[in-house]
């Protein structure tokens, strides 16, 4: 056997075995066909995961149900049918009930959950929502509006969120008394007569007064008086009853500014409204 047969065959054989090998890693176009319903599955499966660890329960619920097809691969139907069942569990769900304000319920009124509009809301249907903040918002045929905030929390199912509607207000303007042939009532003199003037509530409290410090500094200048007559009249000393004149001046004082105060305040009393 001469060299170049040997090379010949050598590379013969190298062409086959690639050939082989390249025939067994290229998958057919059926396999390949066959292929992408299996990745969608574990597309979908990985999506029910990362929307249910977002919060996002309802998407995590559409996706786990895509993936529990049964086209899917046993081992991700089987964990996607799983993960639906929790989340039929922990997905809240609230029964909405919109009234007016008599308590009549109203099950024509339009209901949105953030903007989005909800259909099939009445009662006894529970209507899904994930967990966190919402507003909840009811408008009628006749323009009446009324809207709630809530939180739910995982897990919360059946809630039952009472939406009341305002009373409905008319657009007609309020007949004006000329219109309807009545006169305005103007208030009488003798209810302008009924209030009392600050005058007479300053002067009385003035009078009052005047007249308790007429009554105390009196009684001190009595006593004053008696405790002389006491102990040494009619031979007492000049002068010792400085305290007790001081105290009846002061009282006479009083009793003139208490007169003067109430006979004032009596005057602007019976001249109010004049």
């Amino acid at each position: 056997m001469t060299t170049a047969r040997v090379r010949r065959d050598a590379a013969t054989s190298r062409a086959l075995v690639a050939g082989v090998l390249l025939g067994m890693l290229t998958p057919s176009r059926a396999a390949a066909e066959d292929l992408d319903p299996k990745q969608e599955c574990v597309s979908a499966h990985e999506q029910t995961q990362r929307a249910r660890m977002a919060g996002r329960l309802i998407e995590a619920r559409g996706r786990a149900r895509s993936c529990s097809a049964q086209h899917c691969p046993q081992l991700v139907r089987l964990e996607c049918e799983r993960m639906q069942d929790e989340l039929s569990i922990t997905l809240p769900t609230v029964v909405l009930d919109v009234r007016d304000e008599r308590g009549v319920s109203i099950p024509d009124a339009v209901v949105t959950a953030d903007g989005a509009r909800i259909n099939d809301w009445t009662a006894p249907n529970a209507v899904p929502l994930d967990p966190g903040p919402h507003t909840l918002r009811a408008v009628t045929q006749e323009g009446r509006s009324t809207e709630q905030r809530i939180i739910l929390v995982e897990g919360e199912t059946r809630r039952l969120v009472t939406l009341v509607l305002p009373r409905l207000v008319s657009s007609t303007p309020a007949a004006s008394p000329a219109s309807t042939g009545q006169t305005t009532s103007r208030p009488s003199v003798d209810g302008q007569k009924s209030a009392v003037p600050m005058a007479t509530w300053t002067l009385g409290g003035l009078g009052l007064v005047a007249l308790g410090s007429f009554t105390a500094f009196g009684l001190m200048g009595f006593r004053e008086q008696a405790a002389l007559e006491a102990a040494c009249a009619p031979r007492c000393v000049p002068g010792s009853d400085s305290a007790m004149r001081r105290d009846y001046l002061i009282a006479d004082t009083a009793l003139v500014i208490g007169v003067v105060a109430l006979l004032g305040a009596t005057y602007f009393y019976l001249a109010r409204g004049k």
